[in-house]
């Protein structure tokens, strides 16, 4: 029984390391949802929370506008934590592809994938890349 709960306690610490990125920011960073990159010092911390939006013209498809994908993020910087939503593509009034955090700047880049008529993305298969200076 004891190693049946040393087995899992094991596994919960396995899970929430893999959820975690130490990445040398700043630099390019690609996340999947729920996944965090962190500055090496620690100081400020990324977080992938979902897609809010995914309005782009599918490539199998023809459309009036091209469209517009939105993500939102959790950022902790110090003791403060905060949401910010990004939009790549088609930006609308108050939209914003790129925040500006304690000197360090978030700029959405990528989303992948793209959109397909044909066949719905799941959105566990969203990965994000922010360019983080």
């Amino acid at each position: 029984m004891k190693s049946k709960v040393l087995l899992a306690g094991i596994m919960m610490v396995i899970l929430a390391a893999a959820c975690t990125l130490s990445a040398e920011l700043p630099g390019e960073v690609v996340l999947k949802p729920g996944e965090t990159a962190s500055h090496a010092s620690g100081s400020i911390t990324v977080t992938f929370v979902e897609v809010l939006e995914d309005s782009r013209c599918p490539a199998d498809a023809v459309c009036v506008w091209a469209g517009q994908v939105k993500v939102l993020l959790e950022v902790a910087y110090g003791t403060e934590t905060q949401q910010y939503t990004l939009t790549l593509d088609t930006l609308l009034e108050g939209d914003v592809n790129s925040v500006s955090i304690g000197g360090v700047t978030i700029t959405l880049v990528q989303v992948d994938p793209y959109p397909l008529a044909s066949q719905p993305a799941d959105p566990a298969d969203y990965r994000i890349t922010l360019d983080i200076e």
